[in-house]
């Protein structure tokens, strides 16, 4: 089955709980969400497999160093992905940016925070402030982000306790 990457967008919309009809980024979203997959087609595939790999394993690594718990992370053939992730206590508008910031050291220049990332960013906040957090912490954990990365390309799928255990961090209350 193929899975656009719009449909992506959906999902994962639905399970952050997000109402469309009652979110004002909604259609933004949406409209974003049609340009990306149009910018990505016409970026070989290969490179587009591997910069989502990246994207999704700054977003895991960096919620899993700031104490939040990762369910898992995906890589999709038509070079989209996913990560399952509850924020910790702290601040976590880091982990939702460090994706962007990952996909970005790993050459996808220009890379910007896709639009499912910026509505989960509290309150509709200033940015800046939290994208140097994240640029620091992608900075300081790049070899576990490597590495994840590097089995996403590998198997598509990393369960949460792998995660865990590439960033060298236990889950909180067993919750991977």
């Amino acid at each position: 089955m193929v899975v656009t990457h719009e449909a992506q967008i959906a999902h994962e919309l639905r399970a952050r709980q997000l109402d469309l009809a009652e979110s004002s980024m909604g259609l933004d979203l949406v409209e974003q969400a049609r340009r990306e997959a149009r910018g990505r087609r016409g970026a070989p595939l290969q490179e587009s497999l591997r910069l989502s790999a990246y994207h999704e394993a700054g977003h895991a690594i960096v919620a899993v160093v700031t104490g939040g718990v990762v369910h898992g992370a995906a890589i999709y053939g038509t070079g989209g992905g996913s990560c399952w992730i509850r924020a910790g206590d702290t601040d976590r508008d880091p982990a939702y940016l460090a994706g962007a910031v990952s996909e970005s050291f790993a050459g996808g220049f220009g890379a910007r925070p896709s639009g499912p990332d910026l509505a989960l960013i509290r309150g509709g906040r200033a940015v800046a402030p939290s994208r140097f957090i994240a640029e620091d912490l992608v900075s300081r954990h790049w070899r576990e982000i490597e590495r994840l990365a590097s089995a996403l390309l590998a198997a598509g799928f990393v369960d949460g306790e792998t995660i865990h255990a590439i960033a060298g961090r236990q889950p909180q209350g067993g919750d991977a």
